[in-house]
C-alpha cells in the first residue's frame, strides 16, 4: 500500500489472459509503477547470505508494505554480481514482489541477451531496466534489445537465420535518466520513441536538474522513478564520488536534518510531476543495506 495524491492504493493480483497470439496483462508492472511507485535497489549480490539479509531487513522494517518492486543490479559500477535471474526468483518466492532486473547492454551480445530474456520469461520477470553499462566488453544497441524483448509478445524470436518458439511474455522496459547530462531531454525522448516505458534516475539531491528536464519536454504519462539515497553515511562513503558537484553547498551534515532536507527537495519534484501529469515515485538506493540505511529509508518515505 502506498499513498500518492491523497489516495490510497492497494496491490491487486496479476491476471493473465491468453488468446489469439496476444497476452493481456491486468495490473501489470507498468500499472504498478503508475499506482504504487516505490522501488528499492538490491545490493550487489555475490553471496546467498546477502539475499537472506536483504529479505530480513525488508520484512523487519515494514518496507515490504510500501515497496512495489525490487531492482536487481548486474555488473553495477563495473563490479561482478551473481545471476540476477536466480535472485529474482528468490525475491518473488519470499516477498511476493515484482523484481526489475538491470540489463547492462555493454556486457551483452545478441546471443547472451536472448538467453537472459528466455530465462527471465520462464521465471516470470516483467521488469527490465536497460542500461548502457559501466563495462564495455560487448555491446547491444537499445533498438536491438527492445526489438528482442518485443518478440516475446508473439512467442517467437529470430536466431541466426531461423525463428524459434519461446514462452509468450510481455516485458516492461525501463531506461536510466542521468539528470546531470546537458542533452538528457533528447536522450529521454529518443528512448521513449523506440520503446522505453519508464525511467529511473540516478541519485537526486537537489531539484534543479530534474526540474529542468521536466520543464523542457519530459514525455507526459511516462512513469519516472526519482532516485534517493536516504542514508547519509552510506552516500558519503560509497557513492559521493559518482555525483557531480557533491556535496551541494547547503546539504546538512547530520542524518535527521539531511532526511528533512532531502524530503523537501524530493517533494518539490513530485509536485512538479503532478502538475505536468507525469506519474512519479521513489527509487531507494540503500547502498550499504544495513539496519540504519533501511531505517532511514522508512523515515524518508514518511516525510514525503
Amino acid at each position: 500500500m502506498h499513498r500518492l495524491d491523497d489516495k490510497t492504493y492497494y496491490y491487486r493480483p496479476k491476471i493473465y489472459c491468453f488468446g489469439l497470439d496476444s497476452i493481456i496483462y491486468m495490473a501489470d508492472l507498468l500499472e504498478k509503477l503508475r499506482r504504487e511507485p516505490v522501488t528499492i535497489e538490491a545490493p550487489l549480490i555475490r553471496l546467498l547470505g546477502q539475499v537472506d539479509n536483504m529479505i530480513r531487513l525488508i520484512l523487519e522494517s515494514g518496507l515490504s508494505m510500501s515497496i512495489s518492486s525490487i531492482n536487481i543490479p548486474y555488473h553495477s559500477l563495473g563490479k561482478p554480481t551473481s545471476d540476477p535471474g536466480y535472485i529474482a526468483k528468490m525475491i518473488m518466492d519470499e516477498l511476493k514482489t515484482d523484481p526489475i532486473i538491470h540489463v547492462p547492454l555493454g556486457v551483452e551480445n545478441r546471443y547472451s541477451l536472448i538467453g537472459k530474456l528466455i530465462q527471465y520469461s520462464i521465471i516470470g520477470v516483467e521488469g527490465i531496466l536497460l542500461l548502457s553499462g559501466d563495462v564495455k566488453i560487448g555491446g547491444v544497441s537499445y533498438e536491438e534489445a527492445i526489438n528482442l524483448a518485443r518478440d516475446f509478445i508473439d512467442g517467437e524470436i529470430a536466431f541466426e537465420d531461423k525463428r524459434f518458439k519461446v514462452e509468450k511474455h510481455v516485458y516492461t522496459l525501463g531506461g536510466a535518466l542521468i539528470p546531470y547530462r546537458d542533452d538528457e531531454v533528447e536522450r529521454v525522448k529518443y528512448k521513449v520513441r523506440i520503446g522505453i516505458q519508464f525511467f529511473q534516475t540516478q541519485v537526486i539531491l537537489e531539484p534543479q536538474h530534474i526540474l529542468k528536464i521536466l520543464n523542457n519536454g519530459y514525455p507526459r504519462d511516462t512513469p519516472l522513478l526519482i532516485g534517493v539515497a536516504p542514508h547519509l553515511e552510506s552516500l558519503e562513503r560509497y557513492l559521493s564520488s559518482h555525483i557531480p558537484g557533491y556535496p551541494p553547498r547547503n546539504m546538512p551534515k547530520r542524518q535527521r536534518s539531511y532526511t528533512e532536507w532531502l524530503a523537501s527537495n524530493i517533494g518539490i519534484i513530485l509536485d512538479r510531476c503532478r502538475e505536468y501529469g507525469v506519474p512519479a515515485g521513489i527509487h531507494i538506493y540503500p547502498i550499504s543495506w544495513s539496519e540504519a540505511s533501511i531505517s532511514t529509508a522508512g523515515e524518508l518515505l514518511d516525510l514525503i
